[in-house]
C-alpha cells in the first residue's frame, strides 16, 4: 500500500475540487487530488 505525505487530501476533481487543490498548492500545501478514471474501450 502507498502512504502518502501531504497537507490536504481532496475526493473529487469536478470545478469545486479543482479549485480547492490548486488554491491549496498555490498557497504551499502539499496537496493530493484524488479523482475517479474510468477506462473504457472504444
Amino acid at each position: 500500500m502507498a502512504t502518502f505525505d501531504v497537507d490536504i487530501g481532496v475526493i473529487g476533481g469536478a470545478a469545486a475540487g479543482l479549485t480547492i487543490a490548486a488554491g491549496a498548492a498555490q498557497l504551499g500545501a502539499r496537496t493530493l487530488l484524488i479523482d475517479k478514471h474510468s477506462l473504457q474501450p472504444g
